[in-house]
């Protein structure tokens, strides 16, 4: 295949084997070739077919890091008017403050936006064919077992959806479960405050993993 000004297959080469689903090399010369070899053509099929749900957390830890350095230079470049401000900015980053977070900003709540409209059904991970919280083990990395069980001795339901994707939003890759029918998420550690802020914005109730309030989320689950 010819890939001199085809990015999207290089791309798609690079993440099949990353997965370890095929390798391949590039022959130089005038006619460069590919040669692809597919350790499971069926798991692939399963995955793009929606038949099997996959998530990689270096992948989505990835991406979210391009999104907020992307979100840092625009607030630089279009949100600040003077040198002092600008300044103020970069020490602010290089100190390891969040940036994007305006932690003197008063969260206004103007009523609770109701979870289940702003939930992207079709991309999202539903839960339905399980019933108990250790059906979901695969889901989740060894270190969150820790927060986990302890929710599910707490006698929580499980979560209605896994990967949660939100309409108009790409704030959907930091959730980690949740249940739209009591507004309630639970997101991964490295959400970023102004992450956090938004959810709680729209009258959602929204932890990090290690950070649960479980008599909270005890109450608000039953």
């Amino acid at each position: 295949m010819s890939i001199s000004n085809d990015e999207c297959s290089n791309i798609a080469l690079k993440l099949l084997s990353i997965f370890d689903y095929i390798s391949y090399e590039i022959l130089g010369g005038e006619e460069p070739e590919i040669f692809i070899r597919l350790n499971d053509p069926q798991k692939v099929k399963n995955i793009a077919l929606g038949n099997v749900y996959y998530s990689n957390d270096y992948i989505t830890k990835a991406k979210k890091k391009h999104d907020r350095d992307v979100k840092v230079l625009i607030e630089f470049f279009t949100k600040l008017n003077t040198n002092k401000e600008r300044w103020d900015y970069i020490e602010n980053y290089f100190l390891g403050k969040d940036v994007l977070c305006k932690s003197d900003e008063v969260i206004e709540q103007v009523g609770t936006v109701e979870m289940t409209k702003s939930i992207d059904k079709e991309k999202s991970h539903p839960t339905h064919q399980y019933k108990k919280w250790d059906d979901l083990d695969m889901f989740f990395d060894q270190n969150d077992h820790v927060i986990i069980d302890k929710i599910a001795e707490l006698g929580v339901i499980i979560p209605e959806y896994l990967s949660t994707v939100l309409k108009k939003s790409d704030f959907g890759d930091s959730i980690l479960m949740s249940w739209p029918s009591k507004n309630v998420l639970i997101c991964q550690q490295d959400t970023e405050d102004y992450i956090l802020s938004d959810f709680k914005k729209k009258g959602w109730t929204a932890y990090r993993i290690y950070e649960v309030d479980l008599n909270e989320i005890k109450a608000l689950l039953k």
